[in-house]
C-alpha cells in the first residue's frame, strides 16, 4: 500500500489543479477525489486561511490572484476586449499607479542581426531604432520584480509589449496557456494609429469609460512621446487646489476636499480643455475659446462688480445667498465655518471664503455667531452695505 501523500505535497497538487482550473475554479468534490474526501476539507481551509485560495458560489474553489506591492487583491485594468484598452505597457501602467507603485522602467537589447554595422556590442541595454530585421529582447522592472521577456520581438516597441504582457499573466490577468494578441503589436499598432492621427487628435472619450483621470493623461502624454504630466498642489481655503502641466501648458483645477482629488480634478480639466474627454467637471465654467478667459465667469464678475450691495440687515438667508454666488462666480470652494465656544460660554465663528478668513462677534448662541461672521464676510467683500453706507 503506498504511504500517504505529505500535506504539502496535497497543497501542491490542489494548487496545481485550480491553476489549471483558472478564475471558473473546481467543485469541491473534485478536488476531494484527488487527495481523499476528508483531507481535502482540512488543506481547502488551511490554504484559504493562507489566501491561496478562496471559495466560489457552489461550493468551488480558485486559487486567488497573486498579489505584488501593497494592498491585496487585483485591480480592474483596461484588457483586450474592453473598448479602453491601447496596449498592454498601459495596462501593465494602469496596474501600478493603481497599486501605488512607480511606473514600470524597460531596458531592451538587441541580438541582432541588425542593418547598423556601429550598433553597441551584445550586452548593451538601449533602444535601437526598429528595423525590421532586429531581433529584440526586453527586460521589465516595477516593484521589486524583473522580469525578462520570454520571446524575441522584431522591434524594441514589440518587445516591450512582449514582457508587459507576460508581467501581466503572472499576476493572474491571462491564463497560461493564453499568448500576445499580436494586432496589438507595433506594425498593427502603427495602422491603428495612422487611422486615427495623433493621439491628441483623437475623438473625445466618455467618461464613463475613465477608470482614472490622472491614468488618462499618462496614457496620452505616452503614446504622443510628451512628457509625462507634473502635478503642483497647493492648499486653498479649506481644501487644495492642483496645476498640471501638460505639453506646455498649465491647467488649474477647481478646490477640492483632498490633495488627491485635486489632482485628479486638474487632470479632468485639462483632459477636456484638450477635447479628449466629452464632459468637463461638474461647476467648471466652459471657456468660448482655448486660452481665452471663460466669458460665463467674466460675465458673473462684472455682474458682482456692477451690482448694488445688499443691505447688511438683509434676511440672513439672502446674505448666505448672495455670498454663495460670489464663490460661484470666482470657480472657488463655497464658504466653510469653525465655530469655537469661549471660556464664558458665548460662541465666535470663523469663516474661510477664497484665501481670506472673517471672524464674527462673541455671541450668545451658535446660530448668532454664524449670522454674525456672514454679515461681516459680506461687508468686507462689499456685498452688503451698512446702513451708514
Amino acid at each position: 500500500m503506498a504511504a500517504p501523500a505529505s500535506t504539502e505535497s496535497l497543497k501542491d497538487r490542489i494548487c496545481a489543479e485550480l491553476t489549471k482550473a483558472g478564475p471558473f475554479g473546481l467543485h469541491a468534490s473534485d478536488i476531494g477525489k484527488l487527495v481523499g474526501e476528508e483531507s481535502a476539507v482540512a488543506i481547502m481551509n488551511e490554504l484559504a486561511k493562507l489566501k491561496v485560495i478562496e471559495r466560489l458560489p457552489g461550493s468551488k474553489w480558485k486559487l486567488m490572484p497573486k498579489t505584488v506591492g501593497n494592498g491585496a487583491g487585483k485591480p480592474n485594468l483596461h484588457l483586450p476586449g474592453s473598448g479602453s484598452f491601447s496596449s498592454y505597457k498601459n495596462s501593465l501602467q494602469e496596474y501600478c499607479q493603481k497599486k501605488k507603485m512607480d511606473v514600470p522602467t524597460y531596458k531592451t537589447m538587441s541580438r541582432g542581426p541588425i542593418n547598423n554595422p556601429n550598433r553597441p556590442g551584445p550586452g548593451s541595454f538601449q533602444h535601437y531604432r526598429m528595423q525590421a530585421t532586429g531581433r529584440f529582447i526586453s527586460t521589465l522592472t516595477y516593484s521589486d520584480v524583473t522580469l525578462e521577456g520570454k520571446i524575441e520581438r522584431k522591434t524594441a516597441k514589440d518587445a516591450e509589449q512582449q514582457v508587459a504582457f507576460e508581467a501581466l499573466k503572472d499576476l493572474g490577468y491571462f491564463k497560461e496557456e493564453d499568448t500576445l494578441d499580436e494586432k496589438f503589436l507595433y506594425n498593427a499598432g502603427q495602422k491603428r494609429h495612422s487611422a486615427g492621427g495623433d493621439p491628441l487628435k483623437a475623438p473625445p472619450s466618455k467618461i464613463a469609460h475613465i477608470a482614472s483621470f490622472k491614468s488618462k493623461l499618462a496614457e496620452i502624454a505616452q503614446k504622443a512621446k510628451l512628457t509625462h504630466p507634473v502635478y503642483s498642489t497647493e492648499p486653498r481655503s479649506g481644501g487644495f487646489v492642483s496645476t498640471v502641466s501638460f505639453n506646455g501648458n498649465d491647467y488649474v483645477g477647481m478646490p477640492q476636499g483632498k490633495k488627491k482629488a485635486a489632482e485628479h480634478n486638474a487632470a479632468h480639466i485639462c483632459l477636456f480643455r484638450i477635447k479628449q474627454v466629452e464632459e468637463a467637471p461638474a461647476g467648471y465654467v466652459i471657456s468660448a475659446e482655448e486660452g481665452k478667459p471663460a466669458v460665463k465667469q467674466v460675465i458673473s464678475e462684472l455682474r458682482f462688480m456692477s451690482s448694488t450691495p445688499l443691505s447688511a440687515s438683509a434676511p440672513i438667508a439672502t446674505l448666505k445667498e448672495r455670498l454663495n454666488e460670489y464663490c460661484k462666480s470666482k470657480a472657488v470652494m463655497a464658504p466653510t465655518c469653525k465655530t469655537a465656544q469661549q471660556e464664558d460660554g458665548k460662541f465666535m465663528t470663523t469663516m474661510f471664503v477664497e484665501s481670506r478668513v472673517f471672524q464674527g462677534d462673541s455671541c450668545a448662541s451658535l446660530k448668532e455667531a454664524e449670522q454674525s461672521v456672514t454679515r461681516k464676510a459680506c461687508i468686507a467683500l462689499q456685498l452688503a452695505a451698512t446702513s451708514e453706507e
